[in-house]
């Protein structure tokens, strides 16, 4: 047992955090079980360390957990952990500073021994043996507080809650249980009890969506556990949306990461290109990019930024030389005949639209147009509403190089004809396509 002159003496100086004069030091870890920290002190330099040492008392255990911080002007504290003791609210909060600092380590032994002497003899204690000290020492001290909230998430094996519940918005801090704490079932707490699934419960609207998106998408809840990549998504993406409900699109990524074992470096390249894909979509409502399917995401990201830059960058300059273009030369191949008309694209929208329209890689050629190496000529039917097209022409040099339908489909023979008499009258050549031949 403790000498009751050591005992205040080590509150008055090991909790404090004022450097110790080297006599007093000396003499304060005078007795032999404290060799250790002697040791420790005459070996040092830019060091932490961590002791424990464990104390009868009135046939109750007690644990004199001593901090010694070399990297903080040597900075010692003392902490007792027992039912009998509570600390004080500024102890409190350089306990729990220390205990979320996992830097700290001690002998692996000596901690096995700590918590199968402590399990064994208090079993009420719900204990874990953790791979960090610190964690072991802050269950040990709050869950023997009674009526504290650390007390009833370690009870009920909420130990991540527990340390990390301070940092979670608007609880309620007279809940007799989890679910009256945060106000959310049992079972998702369970499920979210980890470093992850705290950023998921920071505050009471997430936590709401957390609840709803159970509800209503189990098969993703479970996931979160499993799957990084889900959990970013979620908590990242999904949750800073207003929409109550998920998108199309968001199923179809969440099923895609479900499925799939990205690492973090693909994952980002995935945000990205998801984020390309919504400004292309939010803004121009295009819907251009494919969703998840088994091309790389390095081919998508670079279609998506491709796009994005000759809409927003590039988009004046391109606009301004085809437009250009368009009145010195292109104009001239407009033509209308029967059942077809000719259309020429004459800005980056125009081109981006028909693409988008036509279902084909067409957005792929701005760079030329702007560039005004090439001419794209939309075959558009004059019985129908306009802004209807049925084909696509690639015009280069005069030599008419691709015609193709939607999806990249052969033309039909009434469209063949058209585009022939459309050649011939232009001065187009066009036996270079098979198809014409």
């Amino acid at each position: 047992m403790m000498e009751r002159a050591y005992e205040e003496e080590l509150v008055a100086y090991l909790r404090g955090q004022q450097q110790l004069p080297q006599c007093e030091r000396e003499e304060l870890f005078s007795r032999e079980e404290y060799e250790e920290i002697r040791c420790f002190l005459k070996n040092f330099s830019g060091e932490k360390g961590v002791f424990a040492y464990v104390h009868n008392y009135m046939e109750r255990l007690l644990l004199e957990v001593v901090i010694v911080d070399l990297q903080i002007a040597r900075q010692y504290c003392c902490f007792i952990i027992s039912e009998m003791t509570k600390m004080s609210e500024e102890q409190e909060r350089l306990f729990d500073r220390y205990c979320s600092d996992t830097s700290f380590q001690m002998n692996r032994e000596r901690q096995k021994e700590l918590y199968s002497r402590y399990k064994d003899k208090y079993r009420e204690l719900h204990l874990s043996n953790y791979d960090n000290c610190m964690y072991f020492f802050h269950h040990l001290y709050y869950v023997q507080q009674k009526g504290s909230i650390e007390e009833i998430l370690y009870k009920a094996e909420l130990d991540y809650l527990a340390r990390g519940w301070k940092n979670l918005k608007e609880i309620n801090l007279i809940g007799t249980s989890p679910a009256e704490i945060f106000d959310m079932p049992v079972k998702i707490l369970r499920a979210c009890n980890s470093e992850w699934g705290l950023k998921l419960l920071i505050t009471r609207e997430m936590r709401l969506k957390i609840t709803m998106f159970y509800e209503r998408y189990p098969k993703y809840f479970w996931n979160l556990g499993n799957s990084e990549c889900v959990r970013r998504y979620v908590a990242e993406v999904l949750f800073q949306k207003d929409e109550k409900i998920m998108e199309k699109e968001d199923r179809k990524i969440l099923n895609y990461l479900c499925d799939t074992e990205l690492d973090r470096a693909t994952y980002e390249k995935c945000i990205e290109y998801w984020c390309i894909r919504d400004t292309i979509k939010s803004i121009y409502r295009l819907r251009l990019l494919p969703e998840c399917d088994d091309e790389s995401w390095g081919h998508l990201f670079e279609k998506a930024d491709f796009i994005l830059f000759y809409m927003v960058s590039a988009r004046e300059y391109v606009d301004c030389c085809m437009k250009k273009r368009y009145y010195l030369q292109w104009r001239r191949m407009e033509w209308e005949q029967g059942l077809y008309r000719i259309f020429i694209p004459q800005n980056v929208e125009d081109v981006l639209m028909l693409s988008n329209q036509m279902h084909n890689c067409l957005w792929s050629y701005i760079d030329r147009l702007g560039q005004c190496e090439m001419m794209i000529a939309a075959l558009e039917r004059t019985d129908k509403f306009a802004g209807e097209y049925e084909a696509v022409l690639e015009i280069c040099g005069g030599v008419i190089r691709q015609a193709y339908q939607k999806f990249g489909m052969e033309l039909k023979e009434v469209q063949k004809e058209w585009i022939i008499i459309y050649a011939q009258k232009k001065g187009l050549e066009y036996s270079a396509i098979k198809i014409f031949n």
